[in-house]
């Protein structure tokens, strides 16, 4: 049984999946992945491919997420959310993705990791 409804941002296969792992107790994808396989990496954050991307609606999805394990924004330092704000701008200035998106708390499938979403939206 699933314990979100897929949105149909992810196909099925990639949603089964997601919801398989999210069943293991105590794994953070997002607190493992950065240290594998890290496409950019800045001094508070790193930019990592989504293991679980919304390939439905994506060409590219990456996730930005902080590198210390904090689950919201309001738990940032000084330097974490001056960085944050200079990455973004940053992103923007380079169009390499379509949007950055980060979910209302009631929208987020893991609340208990502050990331947002670099998405590339797919062409038809």
């Amino acid at each position: 049984m699933k314990s979100q409804t897929n949105t149909k941002l992810r196909t099925d296969k990639c949603w089964d999946s997601y919801q398989a792992v999210k069943q293991e107790k105590h794994y953070c994808f997002m607190c493992q992945e950065p240290a594998k396989n890290p496409i950019r990496k800045y001094t508070y954050w790193t930019i990592i491919a989504n293991t679980f991307p919304y390939d439905a609606v994506a060409s590219t999805h990456h996730l930005l997420v902080p590198n210390r394990h904090v689950a919201a924004e309001d738990a940032l330092t000084a330097f974490e959310m001056r960085e944050l704000e200079t990455i973004k701008q940053s992103l923007g200035l380079q169009a390499e993705y379509d949007c950055i998106m980060h979910n209302f708390p009631a929208g987020q499938s893991q609340p208990q990791h502050l990331h947002y979403h670099l998405i590339t939206w797919l062409r038809k």
